[in-house]
């Protein structure tokens, strides 16, 4: 009997053992991952430089920059884009040259965006490894293009180590960008949400910018387009906010609803403990903006009455709009991300305050910037037009058609 428990027992830990290693090689790996586990062997006896801030982990929430280095790999420098290495400082706030842990970091949202001729002599490959959050005017995305041109004006190789698209369920809408539209927050001809990882993108502009590039791309093991990132398998909770203002994945789901606001005077609630989940001014009525909405039918989320009041916020929040000043306003919440669509929340909401505030809303408070966001300057004159809400929507669709033919080919997962 003992024997047969014995047996038994080594048995058991056998299949434990079986499934245990299944259940480690099926979470998600990003190209991080891969590369360290697989691949790191092909930058030894080079000089790296990172392209990263510390959304740049592994599995296990380690550094990009530790691992390379534990692995004898060379990281001369590293560059970092908005926000800075630690994502402390806030939107659109010039970023410093620093060091961490004896390596230089070189901003490239100071006084420059791509890494200089200079800046790159004696390196051989120029790693980009950031966390993005799908949406066209955020710029880390901006930061890639530029880095990718100077690799290739420096004859660099560039690699991107490829992460999730957090919100990749949502299918790609939004204007495309107008060639007089073209900024740092629009840097590139696709839509607003764009539904694609770093690496496809990066494959897209490559084919069609710089074809001349050296480029690889690290792809993802178990990764599936089909869930948002808050679903994909982890054992360990690894989001790290990708912005002072972005610090849980709601916020990050309902950025591309109500990031248009900050080219308006219509706080998209900085200042507060929910960012771009709700929005409001002193000049609003809460009940009628709420009910309009309701009107629209838009499916996915729901709209209720709010109120708040901005505060500065050191590092995240300065100096928001309406400091000090009570925001009527309205709060939204996805209840089904299956009918969730960002640009219809986005224009039902741009399409109510135009409605009922023509006279107080002002989508040119900041001169041309909403245009930028958008990409174009065809919405503000739709709606100040008056052209109804499913309408905007119907005329925005054919470039989306185009768009998703345009990309099947950079569809790596």
């Amino acid at each position: 009997m003992n024997v047969f428990k014995k047996k038994f027992s080594v048995l058991f830990v056998v299949c434990c053992l079986f499934v245990f290693n299944d259940f480690a090689y099926s979470q998600l790996r990003t190209g991080l991952d891969v590369l360290v586990d697989f691949q790191i062997s092909k930058l030894k006896g080079k000089n790296v430089a990172l392209i990263t801030n510390k959304t740049g982990v592994d599995r296990f929430l380690t550094n990009n920059y530790e691992l390379l280095r534990q692995n004898n790999v060379t990281v001369k420098k590293i560059f970092t884009p908005e926000h800075g290495f630690l994502i402390d400082k806030e939107a659109g706030k010039k970023v410093e040259n620093s060091t961490i842990d004896d390596i230089q970091v070189i901003s490239l949202y100071g006084w420059h965006r791509a890494p200089t001729k200079d800046e790159l002599q004696g390196i051989s490959v120029l790693i980009y490894d950031i966390q993005d959050v799908g949406v066209r005017c955020f710029t880390y995305i901006s930061t890639m293009k530029l880095a990718m041109n100077a690799a290739n004006d420096n004859k660099i190789e560039f690699i991107v180590l490829d992460r999730p698209n957090p919100i990749s369920p949502l299918h790609p809408d939004g204007f495309m960008v107008d060639s007089s539209n073209i900024s740092f927050v629009s840097s590139y001809n696709i839509p607003f949400i764009y539904g694609l990882t770093s690496g496809e993108l990066a494959k897209m502009i490559k084919d069609e910018e710089y074809p001349e590039l050296s480029l690889t791309i690290y792809e993802m093991l178990d990764y599936n387009r089909k869930k948002y990132d808050d679903e994909q398998f982890r054992w360990v909770n690894n989001f790290i906010p990708p912005s002072p203002n972005l610090q849980d994945f709601e916020s990050v789901l309902l950025y591309p609803a109500t990031v248009f606001l900050e080219g308006t005077n219509i706080s998209e609630g900085r200042g507060t403990s929910e960012p771009f989940k709700q929005f409001g001014a002193p000049f609003i009525i809460a009940d009628d903006v709420v009910f309009q909405l309701r009107i629209l039918k838009i499916d996915g989320v729901y709209f209720e009455e709010t109120s708040f009041t901005p505060r500065s916020i050191e590092g995240i929040s300065e100096n928001p709009k309406y400091e000090n000043e009570k925001c009527y306003g309205i709060k939204i919440k996805v209840i089904n991300r299956k009918e969730y669509n960002p640009f219809q929340v986005a224009v039902g909401i741009l399409f109510v305050l135009q409605k009922l505030y023509p006279n107080e809303f002002d989508m040119m408070k900041y001169g041309s910037f909403f245009d930028k966001l958008v990409g174009t300057n065809k919405l503000r004159k739709m709606l100040r037009d008056g052209v109804h809400y499913e309408d905007i929507i119907q005329i925005n669709h054919k470039q989306i058609t185009e768009y998703q033919e345009r990309i099947k080919k950079y569809i790596i997962y």
